[in-house]
């Protein structure tokens, strides 16, 4: 849960219209936004999630008549190099 007490996800049909619309709109590979993604939660877990988006705003979110991503705007981020101190929260689990 976010800290305004809300669940970070959304509904899976909301999900997958707003990534439709990314990769229409953008040029990132899954990499990037998987890395993005786990930049910006490792950057909201030490804030306690305070204004943590849900999952179909961080990917797209209409505001004030143009749409915003935030998704976007860190994945420019990892790609210009920026964030990289930030602390990984996924790992990759070998069996």
């Amino acid at each position: 849960m976010a800290g305004s007490k809300k669940y970070m996800r959304s509904n899976l049909k909301s999900v997958e219209t707003n990534f439709r619309w990314f990769f229409e709109n953008y040029q990132y590979t899954w990499e990037d936004i998987l890395s993005a993604t786990e930049r910006y939660l490792a950057q909201q877990m030490r804030e306690n999630y305070k204004y943590t988006r849900t999952s179909m705003y961080f990917i797209k979110k209409q505001d004030k008549g143009t749409v915003v991503s935030d998704l976007a705007d860190w994945c420019e981020m990892i790609k210009a190099g920026a964030g990289d101190d930030v602390d990984k929260i996924f790992s990759e689990k070998v069996v």
